[in-house]
């Protein structure tokens, strides 16, 4: 700092038992021991002046005031009291016979000393009162400075309030957006709700959407030999998923009813063929379709009720049967629906015969792969494995219930990882 400066720091500092430090609040900010840095000018010669400026005054002045006393008694012991010209020899005498004339001499020097004492107290009494004075100018330009900021603030705190409020509109909207999205998906895909009463003897269907509309979707058709039944997970979750459940049960519902396909590996293939063809752009190149992994994965099962045999077909899903508390795993094919990253796909299909009461499980990967328990890790498929063992003997509704427990129990409080969907069928 340059040296012409005096740089004062206060904190408004007090003793334990004095004021406490000074609190300037607005608009819900609060600035407590605030320092200001206060520059005053330091002159030398305005220093110096206001410095002596009382103490040489009032010593001179108490050193002329006190010239008056020994002047006024030499005045009347010389024309008064013992009258005779003036004479140093005189003077001498007179002092030598009144010792109270030497204290009276030093009047001047005692007077001055005193008053030059109170001028020296002045001066610094002075100083701190044009310090004070500065200080509190520096203090309202402050105070100035932080109403102007604090003004700014609450101009920017009310932006930000009516942002929130319309952000908040924005998502209201597109929550109900999404809510018609859902009701929109359910009215096309189905819901549990609305299985006939056989069906509904037969199996359950638990299904838990990570997002309000779902990228998992199950399909159901019957003819008068065959009943089939389908678990598909859509790429991704959310509304580009939903919207791929939509395509896949209407193409579903096309091999099937219009094309009259059948078998179930060559309705996978004719899905994969008629879902590419859908996602394919005219515009795109090779290269860049290439690298588009939209597709689906999926469980296909076709119920012979009359020869008592399933047949079952996937799309890097799987197929478990339970008899007489054995499990029977149809692992599927390691291709997906749709993707442009395979090219000469290729599904197989397999027949597995069933006995009456068995139990068939076809599902997604989101309730193996949901994270949770105590370290933080997937369900796994294994764990899921036992837990269907374990369940296969209860009712259905029960089985149902206590797959959702064991589920969310599983989960915690960790976030949803997926879609989840399970179908449980009693043959």
């Amino acid at each position: 700092m340059p040296s012409n400066f005096l740089t004062i720091e206060s904190e408004v500092s007090v003793s334990e038992n004095g004021p406490k430090p000074h609190v300037i609040s607005h608009a819900g900010m609060a600035l407590e021991n605030l320092k200001w840095s206060v520059n005053l000018p330091k002159s030398k010669s305005t220093l110096a002046m206001n410095k002596k400026k009382y103490t040489r005054k009032y010593t001179l002045f108490g050193i002329a005031f006190g010239f008056a006393f020994p002047v006024m008694s030499l005045g009347l012991d010389l024309g008064v009291f013992h009258p005779q010209p003036f004479t140093w020899e005189g003077l001498v005498n007179i002092h030598l016979a009144n010792p109270l004339h030497f204290i009276i001499d030093s009047a001047p020097l005692f007077l001055g000393l005193a008053f030059g004492i109170a001028g020296r107290y002045l001066d610094r009494a002075s100083r701190v009162n044009v310090m004070l004075q500065s200080t509190n100018e520096q203090l309202q330009e402050k105070h100035e400075q932080i109403m102007q900021g604090s003004e700014e603030v609450m101009a920017q705190k009310e932006l930000l309030e009516m942002q929130a409020r319309e952000l908040s509109r924005t998502n209201q909207r597109i929550k109900s957006s999404l809510v018609y999205a859902r009701r929109i998906q359910q009215a096309t895909l189905g819901t549990e709700g609305v299985l006939n009463p056989t069906l509904k003897q037969q199996m359950f269907i638990y299904l838990r959407p990570k997002d309000v509309v779902c990228g998992d979707f199950y399909w159901m058709y019957e003819d008068s030999r065959y009943q089939y039944l389908a678990a598909i997970d859509c790429t991704g979750h959310g509304v580009p998923s939903a919207f791929m459940t939509l395509i896949g049960n209407n193409l579903l519902n096309q091999i099937v009813e219009h094309l009259g396909i059948t078998e179930p590996k060559e309705i996978l293939e004719q899905l994969d063929q008629l879902l590419l063809r859908t996602l394919k752009n005219e515009g795109e190149m090779d290269e860049e379709r290439m690298q588009l992994n939209d597709g689906m994965d999926v469980a296909l099962c076709r119920i012979d009720h009359h020869e008592k045999v399933v047949t079952f077909a996937g799309a890097k899903r799987p197929m478990m049967l339970i008899q007489g508390g054995e499990q029977r795993l149809a692992k599927g094919g390691k291709y997906p629906i749709g993707s442009f990253q395979y090219r000469n796909k290729k599904f197989g299909q397999e027949a597995l015969p069933y006995q009456v009461g068995d139990m068939l499980y076809i599902y997604t990967d989101g309730l193996s792969d949901q994270f949770g328990g105590p370290y933080d890790r997937k369900f796994m498929h294994g764990n899921f494995r036992g837990l269907l063992q374990d369940v296969a003997h209860l009712p259905l509704d029960e089985q149902k219930l206590t797959i959702d427990k064991r589920m969310r129990v599983w989960q915690g409080s960790h976030p949803q990882t997926d879609d989840m969907l399970l179908m449980g069928v009693q043959l």
